[in-house]
């Protein structure tokens, strides 16, 4: 009968243990789906831009990236230019004496040791995580605004957890030994090196506002934010989060320009270039003595008519932010050389080459229409009025202006101008219209007037009662700058040039 109870007990016994073994066989599966994949592997570097050792870790990086592992990386410098508190309390925690010191998901990789980091990342990827990670944020002025929010999505033993978040810079020129750039340089965490703790007694989801300042040389182009979960008992990284900050745009503007020369003549034009960064929308120029003195286009061509130093200001906006950067003595404008050109001779239709010598300063150079070296040729000009110039430049300064002359050629050369009191005629423009009218002085009996151009074109002819007063007035082309008059009288003719300006 004994013998009977504890089978009967036995039998009990492994039913119960039967139905306990299947519970759990069910609970497993669906606690497991509740889990999710892990986003990044994360890879910290204990490194410095001194240490030759440092340099050749990079490659092992530079090889998981082009095998297509899923890492983000934060490198922690210490002791070089890149180093700040952050990067040393993360160097303090991982107790990183030597340099380079890697440290994948949490727990220390051999030095130059491709092999232990694709070991330990294969562990760390194919581990699911009992946490999610998502950033949301915007910028204002220089700070990113963040809210960060961390699930638990799965049962999670430890307490001890710390939420850390960072940026980081790549594509940094600077060159340490074969290299020539540095990337996933730390550049600042919030609220510090030392994180934050998780408490997830009362619910699942935590929410973070962080504000991260940035400094004005960082290239937020080449940014990322990197938010992670540690286990402080162990290292273990449990999950690790990373996205461009770009998805954060619009960034902040920051006003930069520049020109190729700063040292210019007067006179002459400045072009401008808009190197700003950020989300430029718009962009208000200042220039002290330019031309104009404002300007919204975003590389304006400015002209500086006058010598001096003067400042440049340059402001731009977005939605987010305003920056002004303004330049004291940034444009230096030097003075252009004295340059005169002398009034030319007449010069005849088939006279010989002239030297022109009518510059001044000596030494600079003539040019225009039938010159050549020096000389002007009236007799391949033919009749008319030509423009020559003359440009000196100060050797000093490089500096030059340039004087305008007209040569006249006449078809006669042997006809005066009007200087004397006893011509004739009184003659002068106005409005377009020569006037001229008996000069009374001489009392002379005007039959006829004729008026040629240069090219002995008649322009006005009429014939006169020598008893008539003569006034008269006749529209004549304005680019006819010299005028032949012949004048006839009972015992006379008078020919001579007058000039129309």
């Amino acid at each position: 009968m004994k013998n009977l109870f504890l089978q009967g007990m036995n039998n009990i016994s492994i039913f119960f243990l039967n139905k306990i073994l299947f519970l759990i066989i069910l609970i497993i599966p669906f606690w497991s789906i509740a889990q999710v994949p892990m986003e990044k592997v994360l890879i910290e570097m204990g490194t410095a831009t001194w240490n030759a050792d440092c340099a050749q870790e990079v490659a092992i990086i530079e090889q998981m990236n082009g095998n297509g592992y899923q890492i983000c990386v934060i490198n922690y410098h210490l002791n070089d230019n890149f180093a700040n508190q952050y990067s040393n309390q993360r160097a303090t925690y991982y107790n990183m004496q030597n340099l380079p010191h890697p440290v994948v998901h949490g727990q220390d990789a051999v030095v130059a040791d491709y092999n232990s980091y694709e070991e330990l990342y294969n562990l760390a990827v194919n581990t699911p995580s009992s946490f999610s990670i998502s950033a949301t944020g915007s910028f204002l002025e220089d700070s990113l605004f963040l809210s960060i929010e961390v699930e638990k999505v799965a049962e999670f033993a430890e307490n001890n957890l710390q939420l850390y978040v960072a940026v980081s810079e790549t594509n940094i020129s600077n060159n340490w030994f074969s290299l020539t750039q540095v990337d996933d340089v730390e550049r600042a965490m919030s609220p510090d090196g030392l994180g934050q703790l998780l408490d997830f007694s009362e619910e699942n989801l935590l929410i973070f506002n962080e504000k991260i300042l940035f400094e004005s040389h960082w290239d937020l182009n080449n940014m990322q934010l990197v938010v992670f979960v540690q286990n402080n008992e162990n290292k273990e990284v449990l999950q690790c989060h990373s996205q461009s900050l770009a998805n954060f745009a619009p960034f902040p503007v920051q006003a930069h320009f520049y020109v190729d020369d700063t040292l210019i003549c007067a006179k002459e034009d400045l072009q401008f270039y808009n190197t700003s960064t950020g989300g430029i929308e718009t962009s208000q120029w200042f220039f002290e003595e330019g031309g104009p003195e404002e300007s919204n286009q975003f590389e304006p061509l400015i002209h500086y008519p006058n010598a001096g130093v003067f400042y440049v200001s340059l402001a731009v906006a977005n939605s987010v932010s305003t920056d002004t950067l303004t330049i004291a003595q940034y444009v230096h404008v030097q003075e252009l050389p004295q340059v005169d050109f002398l009034e030319l001779p007449p010069f005849c239709r088939w006279g010989p080459p002239y030297e022109l010598i009518e510059g001044n300063p000596q030494g600079g150079q003539y040019f225009g229409d039938f010159v050549n070296e020096g000389l002007f040729y009236p007799a391949d000009a033919g009749i008319g009025a030509y423009n020559l110039f003359y440009t000196y430049m100060e050797e000093e300064t490089q500096c030059a202006d340039t004087a305008t002359q007209i040569a006249y050629v006449d078809h006669c050369p042997g006809v005066e101008k009007i200087t004397s009191p006893d011509f004739p005629l009184q003659i002068k423009v106005q409005n377009k219209y020569l006037h001229f009218k008996e000069n009374n002085t001489n009392h002379l009996d005007i039959l006829a007037v004729a008026v040629y151009d240069l090219k002995a074109s008649l322009l006005f002819k009429k014939h006169y009662d020598p008893t008539e007063n003569i006034n008269e007035k006749f529209l004549f082309p304005e680019n006819n700058p010299l005028l032949i008059f012949h004048v006839y009288t009972e015992n006379n003719k008078y020919v001579a040039k007058f000039k129309t300006r």
